[in-house]
């Protein structure tokens, strides 16, 4: 009686990508870069700062994921950019490097995106406020509501409670 095991490695080659959310954006709204590297242990850190000629960076970020299906493990690290266009025009994002433990240097393939001019900022935020009654009784409540709406993220925001010596507020 002769046995014969036969052991197959199903693991999957290393990759390293990046993918970018919109390939088409106006200068100064938000872009997010993400880099995905997958079944790869990296030995350092991806190095942002070629990103910085023609995007000002907002944020980073890393997440990691491992799955097991079936027997078979997959892992990844993913690194989170956003980023905002500096002007107009075409704008490349490099290739990045990262060398792992045991697949040497791996590389992304650069990506091209189209910057259009920026549009005025009253289209990108909206501010509207209404009152519960136009005419109003001498103190009686009313109700003044703001609402703002915005196309794109508001950084380090300061809205003040508007203040008069002729009518008291309460939130």
């Amino acid at each position: 009686f002769i046995s014969i095991f036969l052991y197959i490695n199903c693991s999957q080659a290393a990759n390293f990508t990046a993918t970018i959310d919109k390939n088409i954006i106006s200068a100064n709204e938000v872009i997010n870069l993400q880099l995905t590297l997958s079944d790869a242990e990296e030995k350092g850190e991806v190095d942002f700062s070629d990103l910085r000629d023609d995007f000002t960076i907002h944020s980073t970020g890393t997440s990691s994921n491992i799955s097991i299906i079936n027997g078979a493990t997959s892992k990844s690290k993913i690194w989170h950019v956003s980023m905002i266009a500096k002007s107009s025009g075409v704008a490349g994002i490099p290739s990045f490097f990262i060398e792992t433990k045991n697949d040497g240097v791996l590389k992304t393939k650069p990506i091209t995106i189209k910057i259009a001019k920026a549009k005025s900022r009253n289209d990108k935020i909206k501010l509207t406020a209404t009152i519960s009654k136009k005419d109003p009784y001498i103190n009686e409540t009313i109700l003044y509501k703001v609402k703002i709406a915005n196309k794109v993220p508001i950084y380090n925001t300061n809205i003040k409670t508007p203040q008069s010596d002729d009518f008291i507020i309460e939130q």
